[in-house]
């Protein structure tokens, strides 16, 4: 039990591994290669988990809050002389280049809805299309 540190966590009071498998262990997802081959090798049960997952109540309940408080965002965030025939025509553009290059479009706001310093508007003038994986590289970064 010496090569077994101690752990008030751990059922018997030792931990599960000993002092050289635990320092192999935290090596070893320490390493960001490690994570990305996991996850390609187990693509489906991590999306049948998040499946799952999302149909519980209260996950319903907390994506409904963030959709609605997105919206209102949105909402507050349009002014009155904004045309919302062009900003309509960004979405459905968004969809045609979807079927155009196989894969996800979306409509992007140039400069943020909310930023710890700037707020943009729902405009046209503040609108443009990107690609999934680019929407998701910019995120919430503002440059001046």
């Amino acid at each position: 039990m010496g090569d077994f540190p101690k752990g008030s966590g751990y059922k018997g009071g030792f931990r599960p591994r000993c002092k050289v498998c635990h320092v192999i262990f935290n090596n070893k997802f320490h390493d960001i290669s490690y994570f990305r081959e996991w996850r390609q090798a187990n693509r489906s049960s991590i999306r049948a988990y998040a499946k799952k997952y999302s149909k519980k109540p209260d996950q319903k309940v907390k994506k409904l809050a963030r959709t609605r408080n997105r919206q209102a965002q949105k909402l507050k965030a349009t002014p009155a002389w904004a045309d919302q025939r062009y900003i309509r025509l960004f979405y459905e553009g968004a969809k045609i280049e979807e079927a155009r290059i196989n894969g996800k479009v979306v409509v992007d706001h140039i400069v943020p809805l909310s930023h710890p310093l700037v707020c943009g508007l729902h405009c046209e003038q503040n609108l443009q299309l990107l690609t999934n994986k680019h929407n998701l590289l910019k995120s919430n970064k503002f440059s001046v």
